[in-house]
């Protein structure tokens, strides 16, 4: 493989460290190939998880609460865009 620094962006194979201030890709990393969650090592060496490998951990949360017997839930959404859920103890 090749690894060629150019002023703050350094390429080493397909992989670009890019330390460049040009106001759009400062500080970032390109071209890692660690993209799912399905590999058996995720989260397991200590290493840095992708953009995608984020979303689709996100995308996968999910957060579920139904009526009880005795219960019920009401949710409201936040400014911020998470959903309060607020439980409820029946008076029977």
């Amino acid at each position: 493989g090749t690894t060629v620094i150019n002023g703050q962006t350094i390429q080493a194979g397909g992989v670009v460290i890019n330390g460049e201030d040009n106001g759009v890709y400062k500080g970032t990393i390109t071209g890692l190939t660690n993209t799912t969650l399905d590999d058996e090592t995720f989260a397991t060496v200590g290493r840095a998880a992708t953009e995608e490998q984020l979303k689709q951990a996100a995308a996968a949360s999910k957060t579920t609460i139904s009526d009880g017997k005795n219960t019920t839930v009401t949710s409201t959404e936040e400014a911020d865009g998470h959903i309060d859920y607020k439980v409820n103890l029946n008076d029977n």
